[in-house]
């Protein structure tokens, strides 16, 4: 749902395809994350539930109606505030953005919903950050000098961190990120700067998400700590690509159909042989 940021999308095979694919291929660690049990409450679960969190303010942002619902939401939403410190920050950030945009770009009224469940979530993210645990586990995990240094310390510690861990592991990740985003450029000059509101959105919250890890003890290494962050990113690079897709006329510009084509078959082999992997390495960690 989140992959089609424009209204009347015709969902079609390719799309599945390519949703699957991308998922599969560009998911960090994904044995530890999708197959391992204690990976899958950990790590997919709770970003599921972060994405649940999320969507009423989608809705909203596309003018959708979501009213019925979204007043039973708020035990949802204490739950997914409750759940990741870095993804769950990530939540917040990309629903501020959507309120934010929606009502100063598209002149949207807000709702009361809306900061019902996002009081809620916040309620359950202090309960997440503030937990007496927290301290206890960096304590005993971190040497003493590193308890030593100034807050601004450790982000920079960890934001080197980081970005090695990006340039490592999500190197093709991000370059994809980047050729998408200039064929993109065809896309502004025909139908607008808005029409990549939403791809701004998530590409925000996507990577604020993973440097919000400079400031963790740990986790900056680019494995499970990365995969909220990284499903964020990936929503990017399917926004951006459908909204190429959409652009193109199979029948008369073949060379840009045969390298999509090209493409997804190339995402469909990476993420069969990430999906080995992951297999492989679930039994270790179960």
């Amino acid at each position: 749902m989140y992959s089609f940021s424009r209204k009347g999308t015709e969902v079609k095979a390719i799309h599945l395809w390519l949703v699957f694919f991308s998922t599969m291929f560009f998911s960090p660690v994904i044995g530890q994350t999708m197959f391992w049990r204690a990976g899958v409450g950990n790590y997919l679960f709770t970003t599921v539930l972060i994405l649940l969190f999320i969507f009423p303010y989608y809705q909203w942002f596309q003018g959708r109606s979501f009213k019925k619902i979204c007043y039973i939401l708020p035990a949802l939403s204490l739950i997914a505030g409750w759940s990741s410190e870095n993804t769950s920050g990530g939540g917040i950030l990309i629903v501020l953005l959507f309120m934010f945009t929606g009502f100063f770009l598209k002149k949207l009224p807000f709702n009361v919903w809306q900061f019902i469940n996002l009081f809620s979530y916040l309620v359950g993210y202090l309960f997440l950050i503030l937990a007496p645990g927290n301290s206890l586990r960096t304590a005993s995990q971190m040497p003493t000098w590193w308890l030593k240094l100034s807050i601004f310390s450790h982000f920079k510690f960890g934001f080197v961190l980081v970005t090695k861990s990006l340039y490592h592991h999500y190197l093709l990740l991000i370059i994809v990120l980047s050729v998408l985003s200039v064929l993109s450029v065809y896309v502004i000059y025909k139908y607008g700067v808005k029409e990549f509101i939403l791809p701004a959105i998530w590409l925000i919250g996507g990577f604020s998400t993973i440097y919000a890890l400079s400031l963790a003890p740990i986790g900056q290494d680019g494995g499970r700590s990365f995969f909220g962050s990284t499903i964020f990113l990936i929503i990017v690079l399917l926004n951006l690509l459908f909204i190429i897709l959409s652009q193109l006329n199979w029948k008369t510009r073949r060379i840009p159909a045969v390298a999509i084509l090209i493409f997804s078959l190339l995402l469909a082999v990476g993420g069969l042989y990430k999906v080995g992997r992951g297999a492989v390495d679930t039994p270790y960690f179960n």
